[in-house]
């Protein structure tokens, strides 16, 4: 599977962005998803065949830390390392541009807490925030 990673969003349409926020309440229509990579600091869309399969979200001071709040990989994409690509290529570009720490949120009931563990992250504390030093 050919995969390319894209961080501009003249190279991201809504159409691309079907088939995210699985499980949520309220899920983003793909034009809020849109939206919502355009407001990030950065953003990494991992794209096959013409069709987004992942997306990376990043919010940042610019300056020391920066804040994950958002990484969704495709069920059917799941488990073949595009979440690790997406994820090493948004801390490329933090690293590059100053910040020295990564901080996200998740929970030790779902497969995600691995999924970070296994890339470097580390739990900080109880309520399961993890970080990770550049």
């Amino acid at each position: 599977m050919n995969i390319k990673y894209i961080d501009d969003i003249k190279q991201v349409t809504s159409d691309q962005l079907q088939g995210f926020f699985i499980g949520w309440k309220l899920p983003l229509t793909p034009e809020r998803h849109h939206k919502l990579l355009q407001g990030s600091t950065h953003f990494i869309v991992a794209v096959a065949e013409e069709k987004a399969i992942g997306f990376i979200t990043a919010l940042s001071d610019g300056v020391n830390s920066s804040f994950i709040p958002l990484l969704e990989v495709l069920p059917a994409f799941q488990k073949q390392g595009v979440g690790s690509g997406m994820l090493a290529e948004i801390e490329t570009y933090l690293t590059e541009n100053g910040v020295k720490n990564i901080f996200l949120h998740t929970s030790r009931s779902i497969p995600a807490y691995d999924f970070y563990l296994k890339n470097g992250y580390s739990s900080v504390d109880d309520n399961i925030y993890f970080m990770k030093l550049l």
